[in-house]
């Protein structure tokens, strides 16, 4: 069973790297605890106007990235998430 993390993020320069290295820490916790055997983890750049993105791109090898040029909602982007995953189970956390 696959677990989509969606992170909505505006403006989260200082702390979008924590909260992604946190997440992925996280995975092996996750799996070995639940009946969850796989974790994605998808970053929405909700209208960032700093450097938001270009810090979580840092992670693409590990992470999905969706960007919106423009400010869309904490709720679109979770929804782009989940539409862009075809995990089982939601969770979703703040940047």
């Amino acid at each position: 069973m696959k677990l989509l993390v969606a992170i909505p993020a505006l403006d989260e320069e200082d702390s979008i790297e924590g909260i992604i290295e946190r997440t992925l820490a996280a995975r092996s916790t996750i799996i070995g605890g639940s009946p969850v055997t796989e974790v994605e983890v998808t970053v929405v750049s909700d209208g960032s106007t700093d450097r938001t993105v270009e810090r979580a791109r840092r992670y693409l090898e590990q992470i999905d990235l969706i960007v919106f040029e423009q400010n869309q909602g904490y709720g679109a982007a979770i929804k782009a998430a989940w539409a862009a995953s075809d995990a089982e189970l939601l969770g979703f956390l703040d940047a």
